[in-house]
């Protein structure tokens, strides 16, 4: 069974809320502000600018990590994109259209979705990076010219692109197959089997068009500004 849209919890004004009519965010909005402030796990991906020199101290302090990346990219964000993205594409192609009113357990999934979504395309910094110190000649003299369609071309490789898809259909074809109680002879599921929830081969076609896009993207971005 397929999940509906629930269109109304992405409109302005699509639920009832005490502010003024210009000033009203939708359900999913209100959401992702709300985990930006949370006392014991905040996730600041979606954050909105400076959410997080405001809101209180954590119940335990947030791991440090040594950044390896240029400064640029903290100025590097395109959660706009993203959010136009999944509501616009992703979520009209994957459910089907009503409403159920479960807006509540629907935006906890949509917050998770767009977290990862957001951590998975601006990972592409640190491909970039990776991609800059393996072949520092190549990328010094593009980047210098800011050759963003140079960086594009040196940056992809479609063998390694077309096997990130197959895994990503692979794996919509486990984890998105009704469980039962028989143990099945092979996990290998066939594509269009009436048990799974979502076609594999839609959610490569998806990641395709609009995952993989972004990230690479992202990677143009950081590499434009990686000496500056």
């Amino acid at each position: 069974m397929r999940l509906v849209l629930g269109a109304r919890s992405f409109c302005a004004k699509g639920l009832a809320r005490l502010a003024p009519a210009d000033d009203r965010l939708s359900y999913i909005e209100l959401s992702l502000l709300a985990s930006a402030f949370a006392d014991t796990r905040r996730d600041l991906v979606f954050a909105p600018a400076g959410a997080g020199a405001s809101a209180p101290p954590l119940v335990i302090p947030p791991i440090a990590f040594k950044d390896v990346l240029h400064p640029c990219a903290e100025s590097i964000n395109i959660n706009d994109r993203i959010m136009e993205m999944y509501v616009d594409n992703l979520l009209p192609e994957m459910c089907e259209g009503g409403d159920d009113n479960n807006y509540g357990s629907a935006s906890l999934c949509d917050l998770s979705c767009l977290q990862t979504i957001s951590r998975r395309i601006h990972y592409g910094k640190y491909v970039a990076e990776s991609k800059f110190l393996a072949q520092p000649e190549e990328y010094t003299e593009l980047i210098k010219a800011q050759d963003a369609d140079g960086l594009m071309a040196l940056l992809t490789n479609q063998a390694v692109e077309d096997r990130v898809v197959r895994r990503v259909a692979n794996k919509a074809a486990v984890y998105g197959s009704d469980i039962s109680e028989d143990i099945p002879d092979t996990l290998a599921l066939p594509v269009g089997s009436e048990s799974l929830k979502l076609a594999p081969e839609k959610v490569g076609e998806l990641y395709y068009r609009w995952i993989m896009p972004m990230t690479k993207d992202v990677q143009v971005k950081y590499l434009l500004r990686r000496l500056d």
